[in-house]
């Protein structure tokens, strides 16, 4: 019985353990590869790259949000502008499209090939 109780704690441990994203898939991947040196290290770099950004988030939040807060209009004119433009490509890449029979998803539904064009 208490052997039972045990083994489904080590179980739940490692699901628990195992981190969720890119960088920890990267990491278990390295370790499973090159060994556990190599995943610690890819750990340990993931783990002070993100330390630093916060770092700078949390000590260069008062310089951007002056800057964002001095330029809100003309950010809001130039984003608003930006999906405008993005959209009326997409919805004219579509209308080509359908008039020669091709696929209609696939001709301009990627952010590069609205602005490429």
């Amino acid at each position: 019985m208490m052997g039972g109780f045990l083994l489904r704690g080590i179980l739940i441990g490692l699901l628990f353990g195992v981190p969720v994203g890119a960088v920890g898939v990267m990491t278990v991947e390295r370790t499973w590869n090159y060994g556990i040196r190599a995943g610690l290290l890819t750990g340990l770099g993931s783990s002070v790259a993100d330390s630093v950004y916060s770092f700078v988030g949390a000590m260069g939040l008062t310089v951007v949000s002056g800057f964002l807060l001095k330029y809100e209009a003309m950010i809001h004119f130039l984003g608003g502008s930006l999906v405008l433009f993005m959209g009326a490509r997409l919805l004219m890449g579509k209308e080509k499209a359908m008039g020669t029979g091709m696929d209609p998803v696939g001709r301009s539904s990627r952010l590069g090939d609205a602005i490429k064009h």
